[in-house]
């Protein structure tokens, strides 16, 4: 009962029967889904198949060092860097708090990207006790 939509390395899963009018605003992206509309949560899937999810009223400060590369997401608890290549509408649409879904690439499907192309490389979810341990 679910449709698998593969275009260019992205993949989406949704019920087939009915699209409520929040499926309908989400466009997918950088292997992701962004909406129209501000969201209440964020969910990172990383190519192994382990997700995150996150409020993003437990959102309290988004960095950058360059927008195409990627960022680091500070929430409550946990810190997640997210890495890639042109990234840059992916960070703003991120900090509205406009993004459904983020979705890692495996290197092989990069690799068969074009090089203008959004890819999130990386995603690496860290608890703040292990983020502070790193530095």
């Amino acid at each position: 009962m679910f449709d698998e939509s593969s275009s260019l390395g992205i993949h989406l899963r949704h019920p087939v029967s009915s699209t409520t009018d929040d499926e309908r605003d989400l466009s997918a992206f950088a292997n992701g889904r962004i909406g129209t509309k501000p969201q209440l949560t964020i969910t990172f899937r990383r190519v192994s198949g382990a997700s995150h999810s996150f409020a993003y009223s437990h959102l309290y400060a988004i960095t950058t060092e360059a927008e195409a590369g990627g960022f680091v997401a500070e929430f409550s608890q946990h810190r997640v860097l997210v890495e890639g290549r042109n990234l840059q509408h992916l960070f703003r649409v991120f900090c509205d708090h406009k993004v459904h879904t983020i979705q890692e690439t495996s290197p092989s499907q990069a690799l068969g990207m074009e090089v203008d192309q959004p890819v999130v490389l990386s995603i690496r979810v860290l608890s703040l006790e292990e983020s502070d341990r790193a530095r």
